[in-house]
């Protein structure tokens, strides 16, 4: 298991493992690698070998082996990124904005997928400004000999609330599963 994390000053990303590797990096000049806003967050995909790198108006994939940037995927949210998650296949992105909004995209193409429902907003004493997605966890939940297993997704926002969805059916919308 990799943890990733990065901080600023000085530019750095801390790889942990059985030990921490820091790597310090500059920023590039060039526009299409540049972005004017912080990386949120980092993961490691071990299946396509491959960072990927949450800003908050893109996601980028780099390779693992030689740094290189391999996709920008732009204009995915009208509002800013704030939390992204891998599914267990590694090959689905599940990404989460400051309007609460959740949707999965295609690691490989951006492509959207699905979009997930974040149902009743109305909270007592709610506002807009506390719903940003802080984090996701993604789960496979059921028996490994059956053929009952589920797909579940948990979200969690600034507005205190913990979210419960179900993956595992293909439909364009994921609805919030009750408690």
């Amino acid at each position: 298991m990799i943890s990733l994390s990065s901080n600023s000053p000085p530019k750095r990303i801390i790889a942990g493992g059985r030990k921490l590797i820091f790597y310090d990096y500059d920023e590039p000049t060039d526009n299409h690698l540049a972005d004017d806003q912080a990386c949120l967050a980092v993961l490691y995909n071990p299946i396509f070998y491959t960072f990927i790198t949450a800003h908050p108006k893109c996601i980028k994939i780099w390779d693992a082996t030689t740094g290189a940037l391999q996709s920008v995927f732009r204009d995915l949210s009208h509002k800013e990124i704030t939390a992204i998650c891998l599914d267990t296949r590694k090959r689905k992105l599940f990404v989460g904005d400051s309007r609460g909004r959740m949707f999965s995209i295609n690691i490989k193409n951006g492509a959207k997928m699905k979009k997930f429902k974040k149902g009743d907003t109305k909270v007592k004493g709610g506002s807009k400004d506390k719903e940003d997605i802080s984090s996701f966890c993604y789960f496979i939940s059921g028996d490994d000999d059956s053929k009952q297993q589920t797909c579940n997704l948990l979200s969690s926002s600034w507005d205190g609330r913990v979210r419960f969805f179900d993956d595992s059916d293909s439909n364009e919308e994921g609805l919030q599963k009750q408690p």
